[in-house]
């Protein structure tokens, strides 16, 4: 702009004009910002630069471009001739093979909605489970306080406490053991035998018929079961000092019952068996009993693809494991879930391709457990979610997210036709940053001929 005000420079001029060209992305500049001061200096450079006359030949056509205009060609053997400036916009139709990650990591996944009726309490509440998983909720039920002989209390549980003739207490965030004072997360107990996890990654087992203690360091979490100490370290499942197996992806710590060991991530759990782990498809902060259907939980139970906890009170919940694995049919409710794994920066955009038979139910309320008045309106909420904002367009949603943060983005939606869907990658970018991009794999949603494929193999 600065030198079309000067005048002159006229080869330099024309060199920029091509630099900013060159540095469109698509039909536009990266950012709203770029385009804005390019679209004004090229609006006034342009008009003092000769009217271009041109030449195309194209397939044995000719065509004459006098002054500004545009036309569109297909896929040939293209020549160019005369003076002026022009524009080649190049389109390429390809699917995505795999995932990309530049600074940004995100992951997709699809859950299947279930009702789940909750017995005493005529209701049912939402069960999003994964697809291809094997385990299906049956029924729920909301248990009395659990009562046992066994301790489980935190750091914010003051008092004092007596387990086999060995007194404990806890004072400001502080354990008390043998007059000796400990900083520690959790403490709970198992035939006589007392651990607790102490901060900074460590774990301590008191037994309290010997009055010895053993400390075990670099540990990421530990449980005390039927079989022994459990505990998670260097990236391994470890049984009374043996390491059993290399822990899945995302496992952030254990949820064993007394006779099971379990481990939780995020959005599941793993239970360990004889033949490796089993996914099962919901979380626990606390597990009492699994048996491989039914499940006693207390402190918080959710299912694995839900917004927020079913309930916090002790609940039971019974599974039935089908021989085939989930699948979709029309009519069904599915939720997607997008999952910001790594990354950084703020302003990004993150967009999801659902399937074209897809009906978008933008204002669903996922059913749990609480209690509702006549000043509640099931189909108005308030903005209480983590980003920005939300767009749903004809074949995408776009989500808006200020500051990065590893949290998931989910929406729920009907599936209205059977058949296979091709599906594009998720994808998250930066508004202003074209160094940050991710699309996750592509997928192929088979609604309602999946069960056919499978027998017909």
């Amino acid at each position: 702009r600065s030198i079309g005000k000067w005048g002159g420079y006229e080869q330099l001029r024309s060199k920029l004009i091509n630099y900013l060209l060159h540095a469109k992305d698509g039909y536009f500049w990266y950012s709203t910002k770029d385009t804005s001061f390019a679209v004004l200096a090229l609006l006034e450079v342009l008009p003092k630069i000769e009217e271009p006359h041109i030449l195309v030949h194209s397939d044995g056509k000719t065509t004459e471009l006098v002054g500004q205009g545009e036309f569109q060609i297909d896929k040939n053997n293209l020549t160019i001739e005369g003076n002026g400036l022009v524009e080649i916009h190049i389109v390429y139709y390809e699917r995505p093979g795999a995932e990309v990650s530049e600074g940004l990591k995100i992951r997709r996944r699809f859950y299947k909605r279930y009702e789940v009726p909750v017995i005493d309490e005529k209701t049912v509440v939402d069960a999003f489970i994964p697809l291809s998983q094997h385990y299906v909720p049956v029924s729920m039920q909301i248990l009395e306080d659990h009562e046992s002989d066994e301790l489980y209390l935190r750091r914010y549980d003051n008092g004092d406490y007596v387990y086999h003739g060995t007194k404990m207490r806890i004072k400001d965030t502080k354990l008390i053991l043998n007059n000796l004072t400990y900083d520690f997360e959790r403490l709970e107990t198992f035939n006589g035998s007392i651990l607790i996890v102490l901060q900074k990654k460590a774990v301590m087992v008191y037994d309290s018929s010997t009055k010895t203690a053993k400390t075990y360091f670099d540990v990421l979490d530990a449980s005390l079961t039927q079989m022994g100490i459990v505990y998670l370290k260097d990236g391994k499942l470890w049984v009374n000092e043996k390491p059993m197996a290399d822990i899945p992806e995302g496992v952030t710590d254990l949820s064993c019952s007394s006779s099971q060991i379990l481990l939780r991530a995020s959005d599941r759990t793993y239970w360990f068996t004889e033949n490796g782990f089993v996914e099962l498809p919901f979380i626990a902060t606390r597990i009492l009993d699994w048996d491989g259907s039914k499940l006693v939980a207390d402190e918080g139970f959710s299912f694995s693809g839900n917004d927020s906890w079913i309930t916090d009170q002790p609940c039971e919940v019974v599974f039935k494991e089908e021989t085939w694995p989930i699948s979709i049919s029309s009519g069904d409710i599915v939720k997607t879930v997008i999952n910001l794994q790594s990354g950084t920066g703020g302003y990004i955009v993150v967009e999801d391709y659902f399937p074209s038979c897809a009906q978008i139910l933008d204002r669903y309320r996922e059913k749990h457990l609480e209690s509702y008045s006549k000043f509640d309106y099931m189909w108005y909420r308030t903005w209480d979610r983590w980003y920005a904002g939300t767009e749903v367009h004809q074949d995408r949603i776009a989500f808006f997210v200020l500051d990065y943060s590893s949290q998931t983005l989910s929406y729920v939606w009907r599936a209205t036709l059977n058949g296979r869907y091709q599906l594009l990658p998720g994808r998250a970018y930066s508004m202003y940053y074209k160094g940050l991009y991710a699309h996750s794999t592509p997928d192929v949603l088979d609604i309602g001929v999946w069960l056919e494929v499978e027998k017909s193999k």
